[in-house]
């Protein structure tokens, strides 16, 4: 059967079709998954920024004790 026939059949059954296909809830699985994987992403990256920061923080004043000695 030609798509557009399909489409026009289904939508005659809107409700029952609708509360039976499973592609929405499947979108919406991945919605979850990747709000997840952004809050993670967002929760390491300030925690890496809070060590390099630190780290670089120390290397400053290291350097810049070695130079106040000349």
């Amino acid at each position: 059967m030609h798509r557009s026939i399909e489409r026009r059949e289904g939508n005659r059954m809107w409700p029952a079709g609708f509360l039976q296909d499973q592609r929405g809830v499947t979108a919406l699985e991945y919605a979850v998954i990747a709000g997840l994987v952004v809050m993670a992403v967002v929760g390491v990256s300030s925690l890496i920024q809070g060590i390099f920061s630190h780290g670089f923080a120390q290397i400053a004043t290291l350097v810049s004790d070695a130079f106040a000695h000349f």
